[in-house]
């Protein structure tokens, strides 16, 4: 399995990079609509669609069409290399007498936007039709593991959150997947689902061609 160590930064949120998510949006949306979910605090509609549907950011795709967006941004990790896997979160609280679903369970937006930062570069996106990947890995992935707890991840925090570490790899390539290179100085781009990490982030830094 993946040696990538998620406790260390698996809340480091969107916050941090709001700006660099609205980038891709603007590039990705139909005539740049989208709306993201702000302080459910002052608003009945938003908290509904943040506490009831784990949905972030609304979007619209040519037309009348809108999809919820459900948004997960990682930190580049203190190893200094960067994620080969990703942390599908299957329980938000397992604590005795607090068990409680995590997203993969509960949310129900259309599309799951998961980043990560790379290092001096910017974010690298990947997009993912959420009901498919959610049916995939309930009834496919974790039906077919060598053991019951393989790639099973318990957080040191307060709720010690669980889930399960899943190689990109396997991901893309059971689940139509986009993935789009958000850059601090250049303008959002498609790049290719299976691409390695490592190399297209010493490409950007060298200025070399796009891929």
């Amino acid at each position: 399995m993946s040696p990538n160590h998620f406790p260390e930064n698996y809340d480091f949120g969107v916050k941090k990079y709001r700006h660099l998510l609205d980038i891709f949006y603007k590039h990705f949306c139909y005539d740049g609509r989208f709306v993201s979910i702000g302080d459910i605090t002052k608003s009945h509609f938003s908290d509904l669609l943040q506490r009831q549907l784990k949905t972030d950011t609304v979007i619209q795709k040519g037309g009348f069409l809108s999809y919820g967006v459900e948004e997960k941004v990682v930190a580049w990790p203190e190893s200094d290399h960067p994620y080969s896997a990703f942390f599908f979160e299957t329980h938000s609280c397992t604590n005795e007498g607090h068990l409680s679903d995590g997203w993969m369970k509960t949310c129900q937006a259309d599309l799951l936007l998961y980043a990560f930062e790379i290092k001096d570069v910017g974010l690298l996106l990947y997009l993912f039709p959420f009901p498919p990947l959610k049916h995939w890995f309930w009834e496919i992935y974790l039906t077919h593991l060598p053991r019951s707890d393989y790639g099973r991840s318990v957080m040191t925090e307060a709720n010690r959150t669980e889930g399960r570490v899943v190689p990109i790899a396997t991901v893309v390539k059971a689940i139509p997947t986009r993935c789009f290179l958000v850059p601090f100085d250049e303008e959002c781009r498609e790049v290719k689902a299976a691409i390695d990490i490592q190399q297209l982030r010493e490409h950007v830094l060298r200025g070399e061609g796009k891929h």
